[in-house]
């Protein structure tokens, strides 16, 4: 592992951390309706802050370790800050704003396309790209048509992204397939744990959001395909 790509994931983790903080803070604010107030935030802007600032450079840093010095690093670099971005917005307002999720949609296959084709890639991990996104998209469709307060629109949505990039790690559609289902497993395994845990310090039966831990879940898959294709 090439200690400059390290070093330089982490710094380039500590000066986007500041604009991915914004976007936390601003993009409720935009909205109307369904979005608590910052007065009502059950997580103070301190703490806030301070898990941004930690966590970015040390996400990036994971990433960088898993894929080294290949152009690749860049596109699950962008999906990390997408989905710490989400799940501190889910955490905090239990929604995922479509104002985030569909513009890093498009910019992630933009990025995916370029590099596959620019570092001559087989394109087969476009098209396990696309099984994927879909593949995860009615995964998670069809709880929520089932019980829509248990599987909400967002985390449907953010499908899309997800398996997006789960897919495109391999040019077989079937391995594609395989990741997402991992991801959705260790995900709800996840989800899981957090409703428990949630419950215990609440002391009754609450709601959770559900997105961080479908994020982690992603992120795991992604750091350890390897072990999950095999």
């Amino acid at each position: 592992m090439d200690l400059v790509v390290l070093a330089g994931a982490v710094v380039l983790g500590v000066l986007v951390s500041p604009a991915l903080l914004r976007l936390v803070v601003r993009v409720p604010a935009m909205a109307t309706v369904g979005y608590v107030s910052e007065e009502d935030a059950t997580i103070s802007p301190a703490v806030r802050e301070r898990a941004v600032r930690v966590l970015t450079p040390l996400l990036f840093a994971v990433v960088a370790l898993r894929f080294g010095s290949s152009a690749v690093v860049v596109p699950f670099l962008f999906l990390t800050a997408t989905l710490l971005v989400v799940s501190l917005i889910d955490l905090e307002h239990y929604r995922i704003p479509d104002r985030i999720v569909f513009p890093a949609l498009g910019v992630s296959v933009g990025l995916i396309t370029f590099v596959t084709l620019a570092g001559g890639y087989d394109t087969a991990h476009l098209r396990a790209a696309v099984v994927g996104s879909i593949g995860y998209f009615l995964l998670l469709l069809v709880p929520h048509l089932i019980y829509p307060k248990g599987m909400g629109f967002g985390d449907v949505k953010l499908a899309l992204l997800m398996g997006l990039y789960l897919g495109w790690l391999y040019a077989d559609p079937f391995q594609a397939v395989a990741l997402v289902m991992w991801a959705l497993v260790v995900g709800s395994l996840l989800g899981v744990a957090a409703g428990v845990l949630f419950a215990v310090v609440r002391g009754r039966r609450a709601e959770f959001p559900f997105g961080p831990a479908l994020a982690l879940g992603c992120l795991v898959v992604v750091l350890f395909s390897s072990t999950f294709a095999a």
